[in-house]
């Protein structure tokens, strides 16, 4: 489960700052210049969306630094020098998008069940803004926004191996330039988005003010995550050979060891994959990047009965997202139970954002084909924001399958869905049944030796001496668990988030052979499980967590409510209505020309009346004395008036009225 230790304030794709005013409005409500660099379609057709021989539409930056003041925000980043994105460098004006790749806290216990768990995560918090200023020095881009970020984010240095019992793992975070279309747009290509790569990547981002059509394109980020754990062939022989009867049950192991099999990417690390094991490895994760514990989302890779010969070769954990990834297969001779486990799922909000977690890499000792037992890759994000969606297409964010070990070694594990979020401008916008499918699939686990029947046994026996009561079966890969898909389109979108399905060993077939007394096989998976099925979560349509895209019900009254034809004054301080009716006189009172002030709450008969001379030599209001308040009460009381002269300019006068 997903830990969050703070609140913060959400700032959602429907409202993006124009440039220089630091005022926000919605998506739908944008004028035609209010981005520098959006594109106006013309209102008599749509702009047309092509991703060229690539299909990238997206820039990307790995970010380095944030500095936020009460104003702004200043962000330090390095354009990425693939030639896929290169060509349109962020410029004022622009929309970026901020994710937070990575960040969070977890178990390292290497020997312990619990390794792996998250006790507080920092990745997935995104954050739209609009460029203010750019500048470039060498590699290094500076922008400014219009407005402060809400959100933190962070970089720091790749971990080290660790004792402690719990590590903060690496961080970073990236800065994705988003095209914006002012107007109805259509895709004339289908779109992808530069895969992840260990520092930015796997995102595609578009917004569109008006109706989007897919026009029977795709937008795919398939196996553009995290990526999975690579299949090193190992001989073993550094870990102590295990006592007679043992077996090596850790949950994390150095590279130095040279065995075992390397851990899936995810929210909180990297193994190192710049390097093959040897003395001189160093590690991405604390305390290691091989064996069969699951750090966050990604998959944990097998952990080998027998470590010294590294020839026992279970299979690698699925990666997880929405759903949890499954666990790999057991161990070739004895049947144990040690393959990777799954990455673990997490719970998204509408403002969290994550790549589909990397599936673990099996237990290689062989020569097999390159990367032969390796995990799968995660799912990519895509992130729509438009006025509507028409046509027909696909959104695919799919995790990569496990690959297969076509000889004797462990399945990788696959590779867990991505995430998809789609807000249109508007209540829910349904589209036509079946328009528009939706697909972030966990990956499926790796086979292992499929070729082959399950006896009679490859081998009398392991390297260690202990009987083969399997037969060829090897640790198959788990499943990737399924993605995330963030929508308040509720009708019309066909979307399948299942889990990937187990690996399989041998073809299952005995041939008529009975298994030897003891055997602990029970069916073509052989220990490994299938991923588990990812998330649907509705939002409202400005983006927001009510998990609704209707409007507030109103209640009617039963019987309608005659308005009077004209406006009635309500006066400015309420009346008490006298429990007894009055009777009004039925002799109209005549008003006089000029007002009268009297004092509130007196009713005077028609025949009474007063008056009384007032100097006006008085400097002051004739109300501002007490002797004033009493004569106003006796007169109130006898049902009298008391009535002020109008002032005049000259103090030394005098006027009855």
């Amino acid at each position: 489960m997903k830990i969050r230790t703070r609140s913060r304030t959400i700032r959602l794709m429907a409202s993006i700052l124009i440039a220089g005013s630091g005022s926000a409005i919605a998506v739908a409500g944008l004028s035609q210049n209010a981005f520098a660099q959006s594109i106006t379609c013309a209102s008599a057709s749509a702009c047309q969306i092509n991703g060229g021989s690539t299909g990238v539409i997206n820039t990307y930056y790995s970010g380095s630094t944030v500095t936020t003041t009460s104003t702004t925000s200043t962000i330090t980043m390095h354009l990425d020098p693939s030639a896929l994105n290169a060509s349109t460098p962020v410029s004022p004006g622009d929309t970026i998008l901020i994710l937070q790749n990575q960040g969070g806290t977890y178990s390292t216990a290497a020997n312990s069940s619990s390794y792996g768990t998250l006790s507080n995560l920092t990745a997935g918090t995104y954050e739209f803004a609009t460029v203010a200023t750019v500048s470039v020095a060498g590699s290094v881009t500076t922008v400014t926004t219009t407005a402060p970020l809400t959100d933190t984010f962070s970089a720091s240095a790749q971990q080290s191996s660790s004792s402690a019992a719990t590590a903060s793992s690496i961080s970073d975070f990236q800065v994705v330039r988003v095209p914006t279309y002012i107007g109805d747009a259509e895709l004339t290509s289908n779109l992808t988005a530069l895969p992840w790569n260990g520092s930015d990547g796997g995102i595609f981002a578009l917004s569109v003010t008006g109706q989007l059509n897919l026009n029977g394109h795709t937008i795919n980020v398939s196996g553009d995550g995290f990526r999975g754990g690579i299949g090193y062939a190992l001989s073993g022989g550094v870990e102590p050979v295990p006592a007679s009867g043992s077996s090596d049950t850790g949950y994390a192991y150095p590279g130095s060891d040279n065995a075992n099999g390397q851990k899936g990417e995810g929210v909180v690390g990297t193994p190192n994959q710049n390097a093959i094991p040897s003395t001189s490895y160093v590690d991405g994760y604390a305390t290691g990047d091989f064996g069969r514990g699951a750090p966050g989302n990604a998959g944990g890779g097998g952990t080998d009965p027998d470590g010294h010969s590294n020839d026992e070769n279970t299979g690698g954990g699925g990666g997880g997202n929405g759903g949890s990834g499954g666990q790999g297969g057991f161990s070739w001779d004895t049947g144990l139970n040690e393959g990777g486990l799954g990455g673990s799922s997490l719970t998204p909000s509408s403002h969290d954002l994550f790549l589909g977690g990397g599936g673990g890499a099996g237990t290689v000792n062989n020569s097999e084909p390159k990367f032969a037992g390796s995990g799968g890759n995660g799912g990519g994000i895509i992130v729509l924001t438009v006025g509507g969606l028409t046509g027909t297409g696909s959104l695919s964010a799919n995790g990569s399958n496990g690959v297969a070990s076509p000889n004797n070694d462990g399945g990788g594990g696959g590779g867990a869905g991505g995430t998809i979020y789609v807000q249109t401008d508007g209540t829910c916008s349904p589209l036509s049944s079946g328009a528009v499918t939706v697909s972030a699939i966990g990956g499926n686990g790796g086979t292992t030796w499929a070729t082959e029947s399950l006896l009679p046994a490859a081998a009398s026996s392991s390297a260690r001496g202990r009987p083969n009561l399997n037969g060829n079966a090897h640790g198959p890969g788990g499943g990737g668990g399924g993605g995330v898909l963030l929508t308040n389109v509720l009708t019309g979108l066909q979307s399948t988030l299942a889990g990937g399905s187990a690996g399989t060993t041998t073809n299952g077939n005995l041939n008529g052979q009975t298994l030897p007394s003891g055997t602990s096989y029970q069916n073509q998976n052989y220990g490994a499980t299938a991923g588990s099925t990812g998330l649907l979560s509705s939002i409202g349509p400005n983006g927001d967590e009510s998990g609704s895209c209707a409007p507030p019900p109103t209640t009617q009254p039963s019987t309608p409510v005659t308005q009077p034809s004209t406006p009635v004054t309500q006066p400015s301080t309420p009346v008490t209505q006298p429990s007894t009716p009055v009777t009004q006189p039925s002799t109209p009172v005549t008003q006089p020309s000029t007002p009268v002030t009297t004092a509130p709450a007196v009713h005077l008969a028609s025949s009474q009346s007063s008056s009384v001379t007032v100097p006006l030599t008085h400097t002051g209001e004739p109300w501002a004395g007490t002797t004033w308040w009493y004569l106003v009460a006796g007169l109130a009381f006898t049902g009298s008036v008391l009535v002020f002269p109008k002032r005049k300019q000259s103090a030394h006068t005098s006027e009855q009225r």
